[in-house]
């Protein structure tokens, strides 16, 4: 994990620009922008598995951004939030929009892009921190949680899609749009060196992990038991969707 404290990683607004010190970039709505519709219909299905967490993550020849925010019981069909749609959130950097792509992204059995991202608690003020590349980027206030003001007790990694197709299963990719099955590495999305935060505010590799795929036929999970050394605790995931045994 060297080199953190660097944007890596550019998004693509910054081709435009940069934000003056003291000001943030904020993400521009469209006409059509409703959050409250976005709270009602955009809540994706999550693992029904749920402490602070630090990895490093890639996504192959895919732009989309790591979500961050708060996962409810009922799985997002009526409560729960993620990114800004979560209120409260409090923006406290210039160099990074919350929501949006980056620039520069992994290529299908070529170059990796990865970057390193962390959420945890502040123990002296409660707050939950947000941080991409060792950069602060902003955190949620301990104000608004309950039992999270204390501690976590469960994390969540993985890939996740929306599925509103009742006639067959959606065609939208995972990650690159490959099995793990099919190379691991520069083939799949990974996220490698998954750690947590204890309580004492030390990092320690994540303990009684449970696995969790949905359709295997559809998006699938490999564990990398063999490159702990260099790699640290890794899994590969995603795939394509729709295709002839995922229906």
């Amino acid at each position: 994990m060297d080199n953190l404290g660097t944007l890596q990683l550019t998004q693509t607004w910054h081709k435009y620009g940069s934000c003056p010190a003291g000001t943030i970039p904020i993400r521009r709505k469209g006409k059509n922008y409703n959050p409250a519709l976005l709270r009602k219909h955009n809540y994706p299905r999550l693992s029904p598995y749920k402490s602070s967490v630090t990895s490093r993550s890639n996504d192959t020849a895919d732009d989309s951004t790591e979500d961050s925010g708060v996962h409810e019981a009922d799985e997002y069909t009526g409560t729960g939030c993620y990114n800004l749609l979560c209120d409260g959130f409090v923006h406290t950097t210039s160099n990074v929009s919350v929501g949006c792509s980056f620039s520069d992204v992994s290529t299908f059995n070529g170059s990796q892009k990865d970057v390193t991202f962390s959420i945890h608690k502040d123990q002296s003020s409660g707050h939950w921190w947000v941080q991409l590349q060792g950069i602060p980027t902003g955190y949620y206030p301990s104000s608004l949680f309950d039992g999270l003001s204390k501690e976590a007790t469960r994390v969540d990694w993985g890939g996740q899609i929306i599925d509103r197709n009742e006639e067959r299963h959606t065609s939208t990719q995972m990650g690159s749009g490959h099995f793990p099955s099919e190379g691991g590495l520069k083939t799949s999305s990974y996220f490698n060196w998954v750690q947590v935060v204890d309580e004492t505010n030390m990092m320690k590799d994540p303990e009684n992990v449970k696995t969790y795929i949905m359709n295997p036929n559809c998006y699938d999970l490999k564990i990398d038991n063999g490159n702990y050394d260099t790699n640290g605790y890794t899994f590969y995931y995603g795939g394509p969707g729709y295709n002839d045994i995922c229906q």
